[in-house]
């Protein structure tokens, strides 16, 4: 949701209010919005945004069922999903630019949503936003599921340390 409603609101400052003036060519305003741009746009983004949290979370609760307390999970489950994630992104990212350069406004307009709403949840939304709202809620988050108990991490021996680097390295998208 809030990665439609903030892509939107970029696509409204460019073609709308002009933001991009400057650049002229496919950002030239046109004085309004296509109406049917926010519910085409919200299947494709919200499609999209599911599908990046499905490799992020079901990391981190893969990492759970093995023990590992919440915020280790959280932090190793970010960084061994972000490579699939952030290529993913990418990938679309650049698919959806070339209707940024259509001659038709709509495309043109749907393009542009598409990109910054692509850019924004690969790098905001599954990067800080959601490990940001996973860690504070700990056990909140795998309700109503029964978890494992954390195993108790102690930082100061270096078989943890280690442990927790090779589930990091170990990673195989």
């Amino acid at each position: 949701g809030a990665t439609v409603v903030t892509a939107l609101a970029a696509v409204v400052a460019v073609y709308q209010r002009g933001a991009l003036r400057g650049l002229g060519g496919p950002f030239s305003p046109t004085g309004g919005v296509i109406c049917v741009l926010p519910p085409l746009a919200l299947s494709v983004v919200l499609g999209l945004a599911l599908d990046y949290d499905v490799f992020l979370v079901g990391r981190i609760v893969e990492l759970r069922d093995r023990g590992l307390p919440d915020r280790v999970a959280i932090a190793v489950g970010l960084w061994r999903s972000g490579r699939v994630v952030t290529a993913a992104g990418m990938v679309m990212a650049i698919a959806f630019s070339g209707l940024v350069m259509s001659t038709i406004p709509a495309l043109n307009m749907l393009g542009t949503l598409l990109v910054a709403a692509v850019l924004l949840d690969t790098f905001v939304m599954r990067t800080l936003v959601t490990p940001a709202v996973m860690a504070p809620l700990g056990r909140l988050n795998w309700l109503p599921r029964k978890v494992v108990e954390p195993r108790p991490v102690d930082w100061g021996n270096p078989s943890a340390i280690e442990c927790a680097g090779s589930l990091v390295e170990g990673a195989h998208m």
